[in-house]
Formats: C-alpha cells, sequence, structure tokens
C-alpha cells in the first residue's frame, strides 16, 4: 500500500514504514558514524534493528497494529487470563526487549529460516532507546561498530526475507 504523505490531513496519523524506516536509520547511522558521531550513529543503529524487527515481526509473524496504533502480536497477549497484562509483554516497544519477542514468535520452519538470517544473539543487551541524550562521548567505539554489525545483518534480513518471497 502506497500512502501519500499529501493525502494525510492534521488529523490522520500515518501508519507505520518499519522497513523503508529501517533502512532511512541505517543509512544516517553510517553517516553519523562517518562523522564520528558516536552518539546519533549508535541510537540510530539500535533504531533501524529495531525497525527491521517489527517489520518481519508485521510482516512474516503474524504481528498487526493495535487500536493505538503500535505494532503487538495477538499470540503473545492473553486478555483473557491475564486482563491486567502488561503491554510490554506483548506491544512490540524498543530493544533489548524486542528480541524476546521475536524469539517467542519464531517458531516452525518460517520462524527457523527467519532466525537464520539474524544474529545468534541479541547484540543489543543494554541499548536503551533513552541513550539518544546520553553525552556520545561515553559510548565505545567498539560498541557504535558492534551495533552497526547487527543492524546491517537485520536489516539485510528484512530485505531478503521480503524480496526473495522466501516466506
Amino acid at each position: 500500500m502506497v500512502i501519500n504523505v499529501t493525502d494525510a490531513t492534521a488529523d490522520e496519523t500515518l501508519p507505520p514504514a518499519f522497513g523503508p524506516a529501517a533502512i532511512g536509520h541505517y543509512s544516517a547511522a553510517v553517516l553519523a558514524d562517518q562523522k564520528q558521531l558516536r552518539g546519533p550513529a549508535d541510537h540510530l543503529a539500535g533504531l533501524a534493528a529495531e525497525c527491521a524487527l517489527k517489520a518481519i515481526l508485521m510482516d512474516h509473524l503474524g504481528s498487526e497494529l493495535n487500536d493505538r496504533g503500535r505494532p503487538y502480536n495477538p499470540a503473545l497477549h492473553d486478555a483473557q487470563r491475564r486482563p491486567r497484562q502488561d503491554r510490554k509483554e506483548y506491544e512490540h516497544g524498543h530493544l533489548p526487549d524486542l528480541w524476546g519477542h521475536l524469539e517467542a514468535l519464531a517458531v516452525g520452519r518460517v520462524g527457523q529460516l527467519i532466525m537464520s538470517k539474524l544474529p545468534d544473539e541479541n547484540h543489543f543487551e543494554g541499548w536503551d532507546v533513552a541513550g539518544r541524550y546520553a553525552d556520545g562521548e561515553t559510548i565505545a567505539a567498539d560498541t557504535v561498530t558492534r551495533h552497526l554489525t547487527a543492524a546491517r545483518t537485520i536489516c539485510g534480513a528484512y530485505v531478503d526475507l521480503s524480496t526473495t518471497g522466501a516466506i
């Protein structure tokens, strides 16, 4: 579905486009890294990975947008048995928690195929979306490199899954 930005009114919220956002954030992260802006590079690498994972969850593992426009998976939401279930358990929020949602939902042949294209572990343990407020000098260069490498792999997996039609 293609949405023209000029078609939206001030009262409308455009639906998220996680895949294209992932690619854009990754490209911006690489540019920031080239300028030695570690804070923005690391933050954007995390957002790129996060958006690519959400795109994979939405496009290949049955996740959808809830009535608040946030991605979630009905298989993780147990409203019947747990009416007060914490939204973090089923809404796809931020890394590193998002990785756990992926692992929980990536079962069977499709799940194995998806996981085979991703890093063997969550390289974003300890990464926090609030890091955007951090002094970039406190982020080690090897941390940025690790996050950029993982983000590239995750974005590549999203592109591969979306273009090969293997799923």
